[in-house]
């Protein structure tokens, strides 16, 4: 930024840079542990209950074939 092309935009871009950087520290901090029973995070229960009935349902196609 110490170009003299940029001129006074300098100043405004360096004004941003740490709120810019203090953002993207809080997204990844928010995004760090996504299974959880946090706001944020993916519904563990009903993840659980779809890896279930797609298990059950493998087992007894499987079963009905045999």
């Amino acid at each position: 930024m110490c170009n003299e092309s940029v001129g006074w935009w300098g100043i405004i871009l360096c004004f941003f840079a740490p709120f810019l950087t203090y953002g993207l520290e809080e997204m990844a901090a928010e995004i760090e542990n996504p299974f959880g029973w946090d706001t944020n995070d993916h519904d563990l229960s009903r993840f659980c209950y779809s890896v279930h009935a797609e298990t059950t349902m493998l087992l007894l196609k499987k079963k009905k074939k045999v």
